[in-house]
């Protein structure tokens, strides 16, 4: 179990090892979004990490077609996504004019070869025959 002071960088290390993973409080079970550091009904309760299934949702998005970043090559799109879990993040989406998002889209998560998340739709058949994941 984590301390709330150090929410952020226990994300980023979950996932610079190449772990999705959400935050829950330990005295009561309460899956926190990722914009919370603590629980409000506990703030001194420790947050537990456990494994996200890596399925998720596209809550919104914007495709960029300007380079805001030296590391950026437009067009990129920036997405809110919602964990199959509950909580929402901010992430990038894989390919967006490929892809042609759509709000509601089913969305896995994959970690590219640099260790950066992203998510990338689903199939239809992906969706019929979902991954099986073990931690």
């Amino acid at each position: 179990m984590t301390p709330h002071s150090s929410y952020t960088p226990e994300f980023l290390r979950f996932v610079a090892a190449g772990s999705l993973r959400y935050a829950r409080c330990s005295a009561c079970g309460r899956v926190l979004s990722f914009a919370q550091r603590l629980c409000s009904q506990h703030p001194r309760a420790a947050l537990e990490w456990l494994p996200a299934s890596g399925k998720a949702r596209l809550h919104s998005f914007a495709v960029y077609r300007i380079a805001y970043g030296a590391a950026l090559t437009p067009p990129y799109a920036v997405a809110v996504v919602e964990l199959e879990e509950g909580p929402r993040l901010t992430s990038a989406l894989t390919d967006p004019d490929s892809l042609r998002p759509r709000v509601g889209s089913a969305l896995t998560a994959c970690f590219e070869p640099s260790g950066r998340l992203v998510f990338s739709a689903v199939s239809d058949a992906a969706m019929l025959n979902p991954p099986t994941h073990s931690d």
